[in-house]
């Protein structure tokens, strides 16, 4: 309020990821400026007709503290992503994050090698997200982007795969030599 810049932000959150995926708990933050503007375009909006899941997150949280479930949350993953850190730094090429929260991981492979990289990963039995499907319309005009999902197989299938992509990337890097 004192720069008057409450009406620049607004956040918008969920809890879809850290509970019952798909049918978690919306909610944002704005000031009342606009909240008077957003009311009437979100009173005809939505996102998830599951109430009963949406149920089930309140009832959840009525029982459990949110934050002593994240910190459980955190250390079930943690391991998944120091995994995919210890991998991916086996091989010379690109950058990635490293998260202190979410679910992904962003690697940025050397320009206009990702769609082959993604590529060579499904000819080698290996499903991974689209290249560039971080981006608008999934145009990633630079060809560089990957997202992983560590959190979505357990840990034996996780480094079997990132076996795998990491071999694609080297294969694709000296191909392009």
């Amino acid at each position: 309020k004192t720069i008057q810049a409450e009406d620049h932000v607004i956040a918008f959150a969920s809890t879809s990821k850290i509970t019952y995926a798909g049918g978690g708990v919306g909610f944002v933050g704005m000031s009342s400026r606009n909240l008077n503007k957003f009311r009437p375009f979100y009173a005809s909006t939505i996102i998830s007709p599951d109430k009963v899941n949406q149920l089930r997150h309140i009832k959840f949280f009525e029982e459990v503290d949110l934050k002593t479930h994240m910190t459980s949350h955190a250390n079930l993953i943690r391991p998944k992503f120091d995994l995919v850190e210890k991998a991916l730094a086996l091989q010379p090429y690109g950058e990635w994050t490293k998260p202190s929260g979410g679910y992904f991981v962003s690697y940025s492979s050397t320009p206009g090698l990702a769609r082959e990289i993604v590529n060579l990963a499904k000819e080698a039995g290996l499903k991974l997200t689209s290249a560039g499907a971080t981006y608008p319309h999934g145009i990633d005009s630079e060809d560089s982007n990957i997202r992983i999902a560590p959190t979505a197989c357990n840990m034996e299938e996780l480094e079997s795969a990132l076996e795998i992509l990491v071999i694609c990337i080297c294969l694709a890097n000296l191909r392009k030599k």
